[in-house]
């Protein structure tokens, strides 16, 4: 299908704007869940009574409260800012240690990696994987599919007189344990 004249650099645009709100999202909702500050937004504030009963600077929550409500985390309410559906089940579905997990191996393991980059492309020497924290980081994520692949796995014909199950991929096997 052709492009329309002009809407390159639009399309190129939005995706520009996403990728920032990619990056953005993961840092604002890490300080965001490190601080309490979600956690005090289970009931509206606004900035000044937030960053009073947290003990922060005001204007800064402020700025976090805006970047939050551009990327989706928080929205506005008659009597302050509240959660959206997305935070809240940041905070409150069953797996949210493993999804507090996945955030970390994002903004720790792959942030890292990631900046290293270039220099990786060019040759540098490759780091080594597997020190404890990201080890612990990565098994406390994998258990966010643990239940879904077992329940998955249960609905496959036959699978309950299997004597050897082949477990594809990475990990340490604990999903077919």
């Amino acid at each position: 299908m052709p492009r329309l004249p002009g809407l390159d650099p639009l399309l190129h645009g939005r995706m520009l704007a996403s990728t920032f709100e990619g990056f953005a999202r993961v840092h604002l909702l890490r300080a965001g869940l490190e601080l309490g500050l979600f956690e005090a937004l289970r009931r509206p504030h606004d900035a000044e009574a937030l960053a009073g009963r947290l003990g922060l600077a005001e204007d800064l929550v402020r700025s976090w409260i805006v970047a939050c409500e551009r990327v989706g985390l928080v929205r506005a309410a008659g009597d302050g800012h509240r959660l959206t559906d997305f935070t809240r089940w940041m905070l409150d579905a069953p797996e949210a240690p493993a999804l507090r997990a996945i955030l970390e191996q994002v903004a720790f393991g792959w942030g890292a990696r990631f900046g290293e980059l270039p220099q990786l492309l060019k040759g540098a020497e490759r780091p080594s994987f597997g020190a404890p924290e990201e080890a612990q980081r990565i098994a406390s994520a994998s258990r966010v599919l643990e239940a879904r692949a077992l329940a998955a796995l249960s609905r496959v014909p036959g699978t309950g007189r299997a004597r050897r199950v082949l477990d594809v991929g990475c990990g340490h096997g604990r999903y077919l344990a």
